[in-house]
């Protein structure tokens, strides 16, 4: 059972990322780890001015924390879902 539980965080922290891991289509989640910086546009100040923000992505196969940083406010979200298209569903 401590062999299955290693293998499994090993793959949880580490092994999912693996592009072999990808085109064998053992997993298709993408990975969003990373620093993102971009914009913002809101109906708040009636779409005038372009906010910037920095989102920080911490992910593992099975968990993702998002962290939103702006000016002025900072935000973090630890619930979030990643849909991945299925293509023979669409057929």
């Amino acid at each position: 059972m401590a062999f299955y539980g290693v293998l499994y965080a090993l793959f949880d922290r580490y092994l999912w990322r693996n592009s072999l891991v990808h085109r064998l289509g053992l997993v298709r989640i993408p990975n969003l780890t990373g620093r993102w910086h971009g914009y913002l546009i809101t109906s708040f100040d009636g779409h005038v001015k372009r906010h910037d923000l920095m989102i920080n992505i911490f992910q593992s196969w099975t968990q993702i924390v998002v962290y939103l940083t702006t000016p002025m406010s900072i935000s973090r979200s630890c619930a979030a879902v990643i849909q991945v298209d299925d293509r023979k569903a669409l057929r």
